[in-house]
């Protein structure tokens, strides 16, 4: 787990934490606590040695990272050959098929998922997504994995709703590609969008954006409760963050269903 003390943020994943460190909301509070003179030196020096304890942690999960790596290459070379005889993965053979066909034909470099980036939408789709709360993460996942002018973010599928395995570009696996958990890649996709609409959010959330005062306060509790640990949310808290997964994954899918018989 990758935890940044200073804005009680935890994921248990690199790039996520990565992404995290530049963000503007990070940045703005060192520098809110460079700039308050009366700080007791004695709380700054234990941030400091905590950030200094994450980033070994994060040098250690890069050597368990290598030492993992035959295991990996042994696993994906099983599963290969399952999906080959039609093995309990049944379909999903098509999907490796599919989406190498894809890369191959447009000639792209496809990024890592957890690696994309939002320069590239405009500021009246953000202001549009701040003012619909209900949609935003959807109308997020669509401008960032499924932007037909942004392929090298297509990096992640999910063909079938039956089949408990999303299809996500990691690097590894079979092609570079890699059959994840689907609830735990649910997650992290949830996250990861969360994540840029708090940027979106710190961009133009000061200013006169919001339609009305209740986007506004619907924007602030989805980012508030969907960055929020379960333990530490209420029943009602957990019963929406799970809606607000479960109405993602299946839009997922819906978006890699209609991507696929555009081709």
């Amino acid at each position: 787990m990758y935890t940044c003390t200073c804005c009680n943020y935890s994921t248990p994943h690199q790039s996520n934490y990565k992404r995290h460190i530049e963000t503007s909301k990070h940045k703005k509070i060192i520098e809110e606590l460079q700039k308050q003179k009366s700080i007791n030196a004695g709380p700054l020096m234990l941030v400091i040695a905590r950030l200094e304890e994450s980033n070994a942690r994060l040098e250690e999960s890069n050597k368990q990272l290598q030492e993992n790596y035959t295991t990996l290459q042994e696993r994906m070379s099983v599963l290969e050959k399952s999906v080959a005889n039609k093995k309990n993965i049944g379909p999903i053979g098509t999907i490796n098929n599919y989406n190498t066909t894809v890369n191959n034909q447009v000639n792209i470099q496809i990024e890592n998922f957890g690696n994309e980036s939002i320069s590239h939408i405009q500021d009246k789709q953000k202001i549009d997504m701040l003012n619909s709360p209900n949609m935003a993460l959807r109308a997020m996942l669509e401008y960032v994995h499924f932007n037909a002018n942004k392929p090298e973010f297509q990096n992640i599928k999910w063909t079938n709703m039956q089949k408990p395995l999303i299809l996500t570009k990691r690097g590894d696996g079979i092609d570079g590609w890699s059959l994840d958990n689907r609830d735990e890649t649910l997650e992290e996709l949830t996250r990861n969008l969360v994540n840029f609409m708090d940027e979106i959010r710190d961009e133009y959330g000061g200013s006169d954006v919001f339609k009305n005062k209740t986007n506004g306060e619907k924007i602030n509790d989805l980012i508030q409760i969907m960055n929020t640990p379960d333990e530490d949310l209420s029943d009602p808290e957990k019963k929406h963050k799970k809606q607000v997964i479960n109405k993602l994954g299946v839009h997922l899918y819906q978006c890699t269903k209609a991507q696929k018989n555009k081709k």
